[in-house]
Parts: C-alpha cells; sequence; structure tokens
C-alpha cells in the first residue's frame, strides 16, 4: 500500500498500488486522477450535464467518498441531492447564485467527518468568469488545496465571459486550470440505456403493448446502436421517442433520419444518406476494386486477422469526373455512415473558436464510428495554409494543424475521404497522410459507354435502343467527363421532350452533344498540365487511363535535357548522327571558309 500525503487538515488518502498506462481509458479516469492528486480547478468540456453528473457520482463521489455540490447562476449552491429540485438555495446559501458570494461560500464550508474531500460542480460557470471573479479563484486556489476541495466547471465550449463571447480560458486562471473532454456515448453505455428504455416501456405500457412493438433482438438492439452514435444521450432519448410516437416502434432508418436532423444544427458536419452504390459510378475499374478490398477492413474477423482499416483516400483529378459520387457510393460499399465536412463552417471570430469546433468534429466522427468523413474540394479550403499567419492571425493553420495531428494519430475507425481539382494546391504534409493518392482521369470509350447506360436507365430509358449508335456516341464524347455526359443527356431528353417526341431520339441526343462545350477544350492548357503532372505521381484509377498513360510515354521519348524529342525531326536530322568525326570536321570547316567568304 502506499500513501498521498495531503496537508495538516486532511487525513492521507490511502490508494492500491495498481499498474496503471499512461494513457487514461476515458474522462472519468483522468478526473479521478486529477482529484486525488489535488488538482483544485477542473475545466470539462460537455454538453451533458446530468449524464455527467451521474457517472461521477456512480464512478468517483460515491467510492472516494467526496462531498458533492452544484452551483448554477439560478439557484446557488445546493447539495447534489436536491438535483432534481428547482428551489434556490436558502439558509446559509441563500444568495450563492451570485457567484463572488458563492466562491465566498465554498471557503467557509467544512466537509463532513466521513467525506476524503468536496467537489462542487458549476454548471455553465464559465458564462461569470469575467473580473473579478478569476482574481478570486485565484486568491483561493492555495486553500482549495489544502483543504482538499475541487471547483468542475461544466462547459459546453472553451470560452467565457457572458454568452461565452471571448474563448479561451481567463488569462488569470490558465495556468492553474486542467481542461477535460467528457466523451460522447459510447457503444455500450447507449446499447445499455437502449435496453433499459425498453424494458421500462415493457413494464409500464403493458396496456398499450398490442399497439406498439417493443420485443427487439440483440440483432435489433445492435442496428439502434449503429443508427445513433456520435448522439448525446438527450438527443437519443429524442430520437427514440420520435420514432416510437411517429412508427409506434423503434425504427434503425428512422432514427438515422432523425440523426441526420439533429447533426443539422451544427452546420459542420452533414450526415449523407445517398443511395448511390457503386454500380451508379462509371468506369473507375481499379480504385472500385482497391476500395472493395476494403469492405470488410471493421469487422472483427479482420481486427483479429491484423488488417488495418484506411486512415484515408485522396482523389484527384479533372473536374466533373465522378470524385464526389465515388466519395457517396463508399459509405453504402462499406455499410457504414457517411459525413461530409464543411471546413469553410469551422472558421469562426473568436479566438481559439475555431480549433475548437475542429476538435469537436474529430471527436464526433470518433464517436460515430465506423463512418466515412468526406471533405469534398479540399484544396478551397486548405490552399491559404501557407499565407494563414498574414490573412487571418494563423487561424487556418492551426486548424489544419489539428487536422494533421488527428490523421497522423489514427482517427479511431474514421476513413477520410477527400476529394481535389487541383491536388497542386494542397501541403505536402497533407497528401502524405492519405494512405493512397487516386488520379480520376477523363474516361476512356467503354467507361463513357457505360456512364450512357447509368445515366439513360436512371431516366427511364433502354441503352439498347441506342446500341447500334454506340460508336458514334462515343466518337463525339471524347474528352467528356462523366458529368458532361449526363447534362446532353438531360438536354437531349429535354428538346425531345419540347418537340412533342414519343421518346429521347439519337438527333436530339447528338445535338446535345454537340452544343456542350467539355472542360478538356475550353480550358484545354489547364487540364492538359493537370493530366500531365499526375500521370506517373499517383495512382489510377481506371485500367484504360494507366494504359493510355504508358503509351503516351513510349512516345514521349525525352532529350538529355528533359525536353520532349519531336521524332520526325530526329529522322529528318539522323544522317547528321551518323557522320564520322572526319565528315563532321570538314563540314564544320566548310561552314567557317563560306562565312568568311561572304564578308
Amino acid at each position: 500500500m502506499s500513501e498521498i500525503i495531503t496537508s495538516e487538515t486532511s487525513e492521507p488518502e490511502v490508494l492500491p498500488i495498481e499498474e496503471k498506462q499512461p494513457n487514461y481509458k476515458n474522462a472519468m479516469e483522468e478526473i479521478l486522477a486529477l482529484i486525488r492528486g489535488r488538482a483544485p480547478i477542473i475545466w470539462v468540456l460537455t454538453h451533458e450535464e446530468n449524464r455527467f453528473i451521474n457517472d461521477f457520482m456512480e464512478a468517483i463521489a460515491t467510492p472516494c467518498k467526496r462531498d458533492v455540490w452544484l452551483w448554477s447562476a439560478y439557484q446557488g449552491l445546493i447539495r447534489q441531492d436536491q438535483q432534481l429540485s428547482t428551489e434556490r438555495a436558502s439558509g446559509e446559501d441563500d444568495g450563492t447564485w451570485n457567484p463572488q458570494k458563492a466562491l465566498k461560500r465554498i471557503c467557509e464550508m467544512h466537509r463532513t467527518s466521513d467525506s476524503k474531500g468536496t467537489c462542487f460542480i458549476m454548471r455553465d460557470f464559465h458564462t461569470v468568469l469575467g473580473e473579478p471573479i478569476p482574481r478570486q479563484i485565484r486568491d483561493m486556489y492555495e486553500h482549495l488545496i489544502g483543504t482538499g476541495k475541487t471547483l468542475i466547471i461544466l462547459s459546453p465550449l472553451l470560452a467565457h465571459g457572458a454568452g461565452g463571447n471571448r474563448a479561451g480560458i481567463p488569462p488569470t486562471l490558465e495556468k492553474q486550470t486542467s481542461v477535460v473532454r467528457y466523451e460522447l456515448p459510447t457503444k455500450n453505455v447507449i446499447e445499455e440505456h437502449i435496453t433499459e428504455v425498453v424494458s421500462h416501456m415493457n413494464t409500464s405500457t403493458r396496456g398499450k403493448k398490442k399497439y406498439t412493438k417493443l420485443d427487439y433482438d440483440i440483432n435489433d438492439i445492435q442496428g439502434f446502436v449503429k443508427a445513433l452514435q456520435g448522439l448525446t444521450l438527450i438527443e437519443i432519448d429524442n430520437a427514440i421517442s420520435t420514432s416510437i410516437t411517429h412508427m409506434n416502434k423503434l425504427d434503425a432508418d428512422k432514427l438515422l433520419m432523425d440523426k441526420k436532423q439533429l447533426l443539422r444544427k451544427s452546420e459542420i458536419l452533414e450526415f449523407i444518406h445517398a443511395p448511390v452504390a457503386m454500380d451508379d459510378v462509371g468506369g473507375l475499374d481499379m480504385i472500385k476494386d482497391y476500395l472493395g478490398k476494403y469492405s470488410r477492413a471493421y469487422t472483427p474477423e479482420a481486427k483479429a486477422f491484423g488488417v488495418e482499416p484506411l486512415k484515408g483516400v485522396l482523389l484527384t483529378g479533372v473536374p466533373g469526373t465522378g470524385k464526389s459520387l465515388l466519395a457517396k457510393a463508399i459509405g453504402r460499399l462499406w455499410q457504414v455512415p457517411l459525413l461530409r465536412l464543411d471546413v469553410g463552417k469551422v472558421m469562426t471570430g473568436l479566438v481559439g473558436g475555431s480549433e475548437s469546433k475542429m476538435r469537436d468534429v474529430i471527436k464526433q466522427a470518433e464517436a460515430m464510428s465506423p463512418c466515412v468523413l468526406w471533405i469534398d474540394e479540399v484544396e478551397k479550403s486548405l490552399s491559404g495554409t501557407k499565407s494563414s499567419n498574414f490573412s487571418d492571425g494563423g487561424t487556418l493553420a492551426r486548424v489544419f494543424g489539428t487536422l494533421l495531428t488527428a490523421m497522423q494519430d489514427g482517427m479511431e475507425g474514421v476513413t477520410i475521404i477527400a476529394t481535389a481539382n487541383d491536388i497542386t494546391m494542397l501541403p505536402p504534409e497533407f497528401i502524405r497522410r492519405f494512405n493512397e493518392v487516386f488520379f480520376v482521369d477523363l474516361p476512356g470509350p467503354d467507361e463513357r459507354w457505360d456512364i450512357f447506360g447509368i445515366h439513360l436507365s436512371k431516366r427511364g430509358r433502354d441503352i439498347s435502343k441506342f446500341e447500334q449508335h454506340k460508336k458514334v456516341l462515343v466518337s463525339v464524347t471524347d474528352g467528356f467527363t462523366g458529368a458532361e455526359i449526363e447534362k446532353a443527356i438531360k438536354d437531349g431528353i429535354a428538346a425531345s421532350f419540347y418537340q412533342d417526341k414519343k421518346d429521347l431520339t439519337i438527333k436530339n441526343l447528338l445535338g446535345a452533344i454537340t452544343d456542350t462545350k467539355p472542360i478538356s477544350r475550353v480550358m484545354a492548357e489547364k487540364v492538359k498540365k493537370l493530366r500531365d503532372k499526375a500521370r506517373g505521381s499517383f495512382r489510377f484509377a481506371s485500367s484504360y487511363a494507366m494504359q493510355e498513360a504508358k503509351q503516351n510515354k513510349k512516345k514521349a521519348v525525352k532529350t538529355a535535357s528533359g525536353k520532349k524529342l519531336n521524332i520526325d525531326d530526329a529522322i529528318d536530322d539522323v544522317g547528321v548522327f551518323k557522320q564520322t568525326k572526319k565528315e563532321e570536321s570538314k563540314s564544320t570547316k566548310d561552314a567557317v571558309d563560306s562565312r568568311f567568304s561572304d564578308l
């Protein structure tokens, strides 16, 4: 046995010797270590006051014999067992809704005889942390340590002042405060909660059981858990209640729909419920095969075998070639949630607020794992990191650094799928974090025909009716992207309708194709530069693009200087290359003589 020696006013706390890992298992273990180490001020970031208080009582206060008091700006100081009361503090604690009086009262309090310390959970105390409150707390610092008292500030964000209008901890308390992030409910917590809710409803609504389905097996429960990951317990209860009242049962699809609605509040993470399958993406056979191999990476069998899920895949290439469509299809292929991150909405005017938002996004994505985090056109968001110190005081660079750190350490159960039209705008340290970078090139002939089939079928047309025109359609769309082929089909159908045709005609389809100006011709120089840069640098998304690049490489013979050699000119000059030294010397002498003879 070992002892932690405290001040004279406090008895030694006897703790068993237990071998611990450097990292904490969860927030409660970290808070327990801080309390035992006499850290007087702990700032806990959470939206879930009640769940935190209940967990704290069960994991720390009861087993470690701590008295617990609660504070709010309305009630003042009340005992934890009065948590459900709405009455304001009275007696000796009257007026403690005033933060200065509350802190004065905390200094006057004595713990009970069988207690080893007192914890004061200060709910939303960050909103009153304006001077002189931080100075008062700092003056109490030694007293809190000596008497075994701990201030636990509960706040949804790391900010202070009225309405949390100033980011971060008050400078007066910055070095005295420990910050802990209270995690969202884990899978086990959600499963236990759902089981408890269903059990409670079974016992309390026996007369209504014939109207409401309340019998679920373990597979059903696990499906509900998967649908509700990433939400707070309050949001989970709201989703369950909505599903029961609307459908008279718990339904995984309805829970997912409710989660999508709840995520809209953040405006940063969007839950994408797009019914896009890999068969809806034309061509790109090589990347489809690559992603298909990892479709079972999150299974227990893969984990036992030592297979590590992908950290990230970066898709780059010509705009309109299906990068975003492919990203949407990955979620369905792997049967995991797909979240879209809007990096622009992470940025906020508060100093330190943007970095905090990015950390919250990462934690929420991890809580919903396994999942896919999709960042579309990422170069538009991160291209300004080099000039960030001059343009926005370094905010973008710090947000970018937070994301890089998370990717490097590995966001548990989260695969990042990023798309970029111009990869040259991305910092190299960001590209390095991805498992693979795929180049999505313009579709080849067979791929273009697949795209015709996909979009014609989607609009109720039979591709076989256009089979006789395949050669023409494939030829006239050379250099088209998938998006441009889709646009031509839409325009052709509209033209046929307005001409009162019975169906889409080949004439109208070809007319729409002729009117479409592909980006490969409109911006030929830029697209050529983009393709030349990517070829040979990244993996090809399709076998056609790889074969085409190999053929072009054979044709593009280079000189020692690195410049492309014109084969025709080389053949014309082959006689010069075959001259002997004697002939070369003679021709040089003749040229010199000719020069001077013309003077």
